[in-house]
Order: C-alpha cells, then structure tokens, then sequence
C-alpha cells in the first residue's frame, strides 16, 4: 500500500527593516581663540631629599668552647660590606633656586630680543655633617 509523507523545508523570506538615522551637514563658522601671552620661566637649582635606606652587612663571629659545654671567649667579630638596600624617599627636601630671577632662562615673548643671563652666581648653603660621617681630626662646623 502507497504510504504518504509530509516533507517540511526551510524557505527563506526576505524583509525590509526601516532604521532611523540623522545626517549631518557641515556648517562653517568663526571662532574667536584667546592665545596665551604667557613666558616661559625655566628655574635651575637643586632639592635635597630624605632617602631611607640601609647597609647590608655580613657579620662573622669566631665562640671558642673548651671539650665540654663551657663557652671560654668570643673572638674577634669580623664584618664585610655587601652592599645597600634603598627603601625610598621619605621627604622632600627644601628647593634651592639659582641667585634671582632674572638669572634663569626666560623664553621672550614674540617680537622681543632674548635676555642675557647675568654673572651673578649662587652659592648654595653647607650641607650638615653628621658626627659618624666627619673624619678625624677635621674642625667641626
């Protein structure tokens, strides 16, 4: 007996979607622009800072025992340097600027002559020595 089947297949359909949009046109205009008439003042000087850091050390030490557990002397310590850990900066310090401010560089504005440097000179103000790092025999400060 003849049997009957029922075939279904996919059929494409095509659908056309509307998308709003917007179309810009450009539009020319006039814009009034402030330009800075500002100099460049470049400062030179030095800032001392805070650092922490500390001395890494290898430390030998000679205990010297009889043949029964009584310590008789400790030797000589003995100690090598083997170099420094830096933990960073802790502070900032003061800025010492140059002698004046005519003295640092300044960027003319447009249509002036550059400015010459003068030859005053600054001297910046002694370090503090700390009492371990002095060497014998030199005059405190």
């Amino acid at each position: 007996e003849p049997t009957r089947e029922i075939v279904k297949k996919h059929v494409p359909v095509t659908r056309t979607r509307k998308v709003a949009y917007v179309d810009y046109v450009p539009k020319e205009f006039e814009k009034v622009i402030e330009v800075p008439k500002d100099k460049i003042v470049e400062k030179k000087g030095f800032r001392v800072d805070k650092h922490v850091g500390r001395k890494i050390v290898e430390v030998e030490e000679d205990h010297h025992y009889e043949m029964r557990p009584v310590l008789v002397r400790k030797g000589d310590t003995r100690m090598t340097h083997k170099g420094y850990e830096h933990h960073g900066k802790t502070q900032h310090g003061r800025s010492y600027w140059d002698a004046a401010h005519h003295d640092t560089l300044v960027t003319p504005r447009t249509g002036e002559t550059p400015l010459e440097p003068s030859t005053q000179r600054f001297d910046p103000p002694p370090r503090r020595e700390s009492p371990s790092r002095r060497r014998p025999g030199s005059p405190k400060r």
